[in-house]
């Protein structure tokens, strides 16, 4: 609810004393789905954006007074962008943009000057967000990871660290529910001899090399690019197998749809024990 405001003598109900202590534990909460500008009466409580696309809050010059406060929260796929109204200034350490699940909260110094801060540090360009994180279970040959690829990052890093398998191999991944179409090249280098193995894959039903694991380790990354975008997802794979007896190896390749994916699956011939599976997104800017 909105700022209250009682004159000298008055006799506060019991329903006056209840509003007031409710949004003192339980904000009042007014949600956006377009452009808006933020009124007097927002003071105290939360504004959420939710957009499909971006957004703008203003916050107007000679509305609020120093000391009032208003919280900004995007739960939205668009973000929400905190914008000086005419006559306003508007500081922030950070940028004045709100990624989907992010927020702030609007602080009045006096009625033509606030300070934005915001509840997490904005990623800066090149920058790794963790997305998901799944635990590898016990003698598994197959993962699945939902809800890993979204419109808030265009790239992502796969990490899997951690856990043994149950013997040299490798770890196939599948986007989705999709079986073919799958293209790959890679080099494979041995240990011992330095020998050097051209390794391909035209047209398969997966990633079939995504990622190479032994009994000692099943440390691998996998760089996805445009998972979620209607356009081609590319791929690059890296990992030295913990292994005297082994190798080194590296893939790139391609999915020929234009599909947008949000999940993924690993998969194996043999078994994988213990591990994280972390997602991570980059930045788009």
């Amino acid at each position: 609810m909105a700022k209250q405001t009682f004159s000298s003598g008055q006799t506060l109900t019991a329903q006056q004393m209840n509003d007031l202590q409710t949004n003192d534990f339980n904000l009042t909460a007014t949600t956006k789905t377009a452009d808006a500008t933020l009124v007097v009466g927002d003071r105290g409580t939360r504004v959420i954006g939710n957009a499909g696309t971006a957004i703008t809050f203003t916050v107007p010059n000679s509305t609020f007074t120093a000391g009032d406060s208003v919280q900004v929260h995007n739960v939205g796929a668009g973000t929400v962008t905190v914008a000086a109204g005419t006559g306003l200034t508007l500081n922030s350490a950070d940028v004045l943009t709100l990624g989907q699940y992010q927020s702030g909260t609007i602080y009045f110094t006096s009625a033509s000057a606030a300070i934005l801060f915001p509840t997490a540090k904005t990623a800066t360009a090149g920058a790794l967000t963790l997305v998901s994180s799944t635990t590898i279970g016990n003698s598994v040959s197959t993962v699945t990871v939902s809800d890993a690829f979204s419109a808030t990052y265009d790239n992502y890093m796969i990490n899997v660290s951690g856990g043994v398998a149950s013997e040299a191999q490798n770890v196939a991944l599948q986007l989705g529910a999709t079986t073919a179409g799958y293209y790959m090249g890679g080099l494979r280098v041995a240990y011992g001899v330095g020998s050097v193995v051209g390794l391909n894959t035209n047209n398969g039903s997966n990633f079939a090399r995504a990622m190479t694991v032994s009994a000692n380790s099943l440390d691998n990354i996998v760089y996805l690019f445009s998972p979620n975008l209607a356009k081609r997802t590319t791929m690059i794979s890296m990992v030295g197998v913990a292994d005297s007896s082994d190798n080194a190896q590296w893939h790139a390749g391609f999915l020929d749809d234009a599909t947008q994916y949000t999940a993924f699956t690993l998969s194996c011939g043999g078994t994988l024990t213990g591990g994280t599976i972390r997602v991570y997104g980059f930045a788009n800017s």
